[in-house]
């Protein structure tokens, strides 16, 4: 279903302006193929401590906390230049689907992907402290 809302080469900065430190320099494309350079939150997130990420592990944080993670870090590269993995490309197109949407990414996830892929043991994470569904078993031949 071809909507034509968001342009994978248009900036982030068109979309969500003021969001992203460098984003007139960053693309949706470059978002969604981990070439944006962004610092990944998680790299910081608890200090680089078990203790640290024990102690705050049933904290919630909002994606406006993971995101002012994140951007206290300088990007690992220019936009375009390199690769690297970051959770907090994810965390931006959250909200550029929430914003082109009107609904939350949960909702949009779940609607186009999840439902019609007929994923019937996947879900959208929540707050939830607890793992549902049943655990898998690993067999290696060998």
């Amino acid at each position: 279903m071809a909507e034509k809302k968001v342009r994978l080469d248009a900036p982030i900065e068109h979309y969500l302006p003021g969001l992203v430190p460098g984003g007139r320099h960053i693309t949706v494309r470059q978002l969604l193929s981990h070439r944006s350079g962004l610092f990944n939150y998680t790299d910081s997130l608890w200090g680089g401590s078990l203790e640290q990420m024990y102690t705050s592990r049933f904290r919630t944080w909002t994606p406006k906390d993971l995101l002012a993670e994140a951007f206290r870090h300088a990007p690992y590269f220019a936009p375009g230049t390199s690769g690297h993995y970051s959770n907090t490309n994810y965390i931006v197109l959250g909200m550029l689907i929430e914003k082109v949407t009107g609904k939350s990414a949960e909702q949009e996830i779940t609607n186009r992907l999840i439902k019609p892929l007929g994923l019937h043991h996947t879900s959208f994470p929540d707050n939830s402290v607890v793992v549902t569904g049943g655990v898998g078993v690993c067999q290696f031949n060998g």
